[in-house]
């Protein structure tokens, strides 16, 4: 019996050798389990760009450059919208407020041009923005660019005699809002004159015309 039992021990001792060989193995050699793997979380691609900015309400920011030609002054109307126009240092202004003024303007010594002048005349609510006379030539728009910006001008123009006197007119208007502002210069000439006067060059006398109207701008 007891020969028995010691025949017994070295097979109870392989049993667990057996069994690792049989199941692939020493549990040290038993390869680990694969880590769970969690899928990537991707961020969500931002909104696509509008197409269109939104629309801003038209402003004028008022300017810091000097528009006008050196040294020359301007005058400015803060009745109904303000603007401002300049005009040459030998002209005279005279005021009527809140929404008229004359600039007297120099003319060449010497011919039948008597005088010439730029009348400003402002309106507010008016169907349409045109001259404080119409014309006898049709009308047209122009534009005329100033110191900061092209603005369109209605253009009118006519001529009216009284007494051995011409009064030539051209007038031009622009509109910002319900805002009109017509600035009309006149030409104020003589046609009975013993002995006869020079004829005044209209040509030379409208080309300051030209230069007042490119330094009007709206401001605000």
């Amino acid at each position: 019996m007891h020969s028995y039992r010691m025949r017994l021990i070295p097979l109870i001792l392989m049993l667990p050798l057996l069994a690792c060989t049989i199941f692939g193995g020493t549990p040290s050699e038993m390869p680990a389990p694969a880590p769970s793997e969690t899928p990537a979380i991707e961020p969500s691609p931002p909104p696509p760009p509008t197409d269109t900015l939104p629309a801003l309400p038209p402003t004028i920011e008022l300017p810091t450059a000097e528009p006008e030609p050196a040294g020359w002054p301007c005058y400015s109307n803060e009745w109904a919208f303000p603007f401002t126009v300049c005009y040459p240092p030998d002209a005279t202004l005279t005021e009527t407020p809140p929404d008229q003024a004359r600039i007297g303007l120099p003319v060449a010594p010497g011919t039948n041009l008597f005088e010439k002048w730029l009348d400003i005349l402002v309106t507010t609510g008016a169907p349409e923005c045109s001259g404080p006379l119409g014309g006898s030539a049709p009308p047209e728009v122009v534009p005329i660019q100033g110191p900061y910006n092209e603005l369109e001008f209605l253009r009118e123009s006519g001529a009216e005699g009284a007494a051995g006197s011409v009064y030539e007119w051209v007038s031009y208007s622009t509109a910002w809002g319900d805002t009109c502002v017509s600035l009309m210069f006149v030409l104020h000439s003589g046609v009975m004159f013993d002995p006869p006067l020079p004829e005044f060059d209209p040509i030379a006398e409208r080309a300051i015309f030209d230069v007042i109207l490119s330094t009007f701008y709206w401001w605000g």
